[in-house]
């Protein structure tokens, strides 16, 4: 499984327009769990029905673009998307700001649901311990709207996973593309810290995930104003 987006030959054909504006029109389920601390950060999954797409790199690349519009929007939708916006999608973040230095590599048995178990552990055990919390900015979404009780919500538990695959595997962020028995699942998961999937690796200080403010503002889109 390759990351699309970093390979040399990747061009934007008639094809590939195609099999996206078909994608899109998958129906997606999505969780959104977001706090306001650095620990446990936010978690992101979208699940889709594998006999919907032709095959999973087809699955893998118009989940990879629903996330970028998850995280960067007010919607988790792509049935609007016509020719020109997919260019841009995949032009403007897919292959210059969010994917385009990362690599795939599967992942042993056992990982993803091990990954899984515990971010949603840590989740529900913040939850029930900041019941106060302001449910309307923070807290467990399901296709945009609150859930509630969150004591036992984990929605991969019952998935009985083939294979997985890690985008981005680093302290501050995991990015999982999931194949099951039924369902191709893509996890991401931030802490409070810099954006792992905006922040490129060669934009960090070696060995570390931390970033330079010129690489973060660059990273973000933002042009910042001489002092």
């Amino acid at each position: 499984m390759k990351n699309p987006f970093n390979q040399p030959n990747f061009q934007i054909t008639e094809d590939y327009i195609n099999r996206c504006i078909k994608a899109a029109t998958v129906p997606c389920t999505t969780y959104m769990i977001a706090t306001h601390r650095e620990f446990p950060g936010e978690l992101d999954v979208i699940i889709a029905e594998k006999d919907k797409f032709i095959d999973a790199e087809q699955a893998m690349t118009s989940m990879m673009q629903r996330m970028v519009v998850l995280l960067s929007s007010d919607s988790d939708e792509l049935e609007d998307y016509n020719a020109e916006n997919i260019a841009t999608l995949t032009l403007g973040s897919c292959m210059s700001k969010w994917y385009n230095e990362h690599e795939y590599t599967k992942e042993e048995s056992g990982y993803f649901e091990k990954e899984a178990d515990f971010f949603f552990g840590a989740f529900t055990r913040y939850y029930n311990e900041n019941l106060s919390i302001d449910k309307e900015l923070y807290g467990f979404f399901k296709n945009r709207k609150p859930v509630e009780g969150f004591e036992k919500m984990n929605p991969l538990a019952d998935e009985v996973i083939l294979e997985a695959y890690s985008l981005v595997k680093l302290p501050d962020g995991s990015f999982i593309f999931a194949i099951s028995e039924k369902n191709y699942i893509l996890l991401n998961w931030m802490s409070g810290g810099p954006m792992h999937l905006w922040i490129k690796p060669s934009r960090r200080i070696p060995g570390s995930m931390l970033v330079s403010q010129n690489a973060f503002y660059d990273a973000l889109g933002i042009k910042k104003e001489p002092e």
